[in-house]
């Protein structure tokens, strides 16, 4: 028994192809069907904070950082910026 069975859980993807071979049954409105009910599964095991990302929230919330901040040496990132457009620009 793997890991996987004995957590009660199933894997992410299935094999549509093997070796070449497709699999008959993930062919057809049976096929699609049986996955759409699995998606309706899936959902619904959702806990409460799965659900909220579908409002629009980002999944990672993003960190923002300012260019502005001194460097080591005393400078800044934003004027090294600059120096260094200037140079290619």
């Amino acid at each position: 028994m793997t890991h996987l069975e004995r957590a009660g859980a199933r894997p992410l993807q299935v094999k549509l192809v093997d070796a070449g071979a497709i699999d008959e049954s993930r062919i057809g409105k049976a096929a699609i069907a049986a996955a759409a009910a699995r998606h309706e599964e899936s959902r619904a095991e959702l806990p409460y904070d799965g659900w909220r990302l579908s409002s629009g929230e980002p999944a990672v919330p993003p960190k923002c950082s300012t260019s502005s901040r001194a460097t080591t040496d005393g400078s800044s990132r934003a004027s090294r910026a600059s120096a260094s457009d200037a140079r290619w620009g």
